[in-house]
């Protein structure tokens, strides 16, 4: 669980459990692509926001940047009450090179200013390599 700060975009760390990294090429918040690693990915990212501290969520985002392209999932409130666990998630297909590298970021808005978390067991982010 990660504490994401209101209206600011955060970048998502110490994704370390369940890791599968033959590589070593991800540091628990981005992935680089290792020597001879280059090629065409599937890139994947999974994230749910807790609003905990009053159920009020108003607004979460989730955006991927791989290889600087960026791809965003949004969820917006329009009644900003009730919103307990947000689930947001975007994949894309990109073209990456050595040393490219691929992080997911939040952004979140709660009605009664306080903070959300990230929700551990339904947060990840994944990238198969499909094609060389």
């Amino acid at each position: 669980n990660q504490t994401i700060p209101r209206v600011t975009t955060t970048t998502i760390t110490g994704m370390t459990t369940n890791e599968i990294d033959p590589s070593s090429a991800f540091n628990g918040n981005t992935f680089t692509v290792p020597s001879g690693g280059a090629g065409v990915y599937l890139v994947q990212a999974h994230l749910t926001l807790n609003f905990n501290d009053g159920n009020d969520g108003e607004t979460a985002q989730l955006y991927l940047f791989a290889n600087g392209e960026k791809c965003t999932s949004r969820f917006q409130n329009a009644s900003t009450r009730d919103t307990v666990y947000c689930p947001l998630t975007c994949s894309t297909t990109v073209t990456l090179a050595v040393g490219n590298t691929i992080y997911m970021a939040a952004y979140a808005a709660d009605n009664n200013v306080g903070p959300s978390l990230s929700y551990s067991p339904a947060t990840s982010l994944g990238a198969y390599r499909i094609s060389v």
